[in-house]
């Protein structure tokens, strides 16, 4: 993980650089239409960290160079709760369930050249099983805890596209369940298809 996030801090570095003392490469235009396919892990902020593992797949559509939107399907398999429930180290824990999310999205890059950085944000629904509880000590929780159900909420992200690649830090706001937090930040890598350079420039 130390790897990806150096790779994507090294990325946008350069990128900043070649803006700030006018050196970005000519602009490139690219087809409008592509498809991404990502995977990667999620991480569930908490008193002790828990979190799973993620894959989605993002149609998307460039309405200009800088501007991308798209539908963001992703599936989730997530330990959504690890917390301590009093003072002697007892602990409460949410076993394994599945999310899945429908978002509309929107990415805006920062340069158009073979690196693109880019921030993004979507919208829409979470859909999660239920999940059952275990401990080290008797605990009782309510059913509103463990069942499953479908919330609205928004996502963040910032990347960098490049060569096809694709790599991105998101965050996803979830309501919680509960004592249940559904919201996580997801760190993906994967590819696109489609979305390659034009060989004749676009009239926008």
């Amino acid at each position: 993980m130390r790897r990806i996030l150096s790779l994507f801090l090294i990325l946008c570095m350069v990128s900043a650089a070649q803006a700030q003392y006018g050196d970005e490469p000519a602009t490139i235009e690219y087809k409008p239409f592509r498809v991404d396919f990502t995977a990667g892990i999620a991480l569930i902020p908490s008193n002790i960290w828990s979190g799973g593992v993620v894959a989605g797949i993002e149609p998307r559509y460039a309405i200009d160079p800088k501007v991308n939107l798209g539908l963001r399907l992703q599936g989730a398999g997530l330990a959504r709760l690890f917390y301590q429930a009093n003072l002697q180290d007892q602990y409460v824990r949410a076993n394994a369930s599945a999310m899945a999310s429908a978002l509309l999205t929107g990415d805006y890059y920062l340069a158009t050249a073979e690196v693109r950085p880019f921030i993004g944000l979507g919208a829409g629904t979470y859909s999660f099983a239920s999940a059952s509880f275990e401990g080290n000590a008797g605990s009782n929780t309510d059913p509103t805890e463990t069942k499953g159900g479908t919330k609205f909420g928004v996502m963040t992200r910032a990347g960098v596209d490049a060569f096809h690649l694709r790599l991105a830090v998101e965050y996803n706001f979830v309501g919680s369940s509960g004592r249940t937090r559904n919201s996580y930040l997801g760190i993906t890598a994967g590819f696109y298809l489609g979305g390659g350079k034009r060989k004749e420039p676009a009239e926008w």
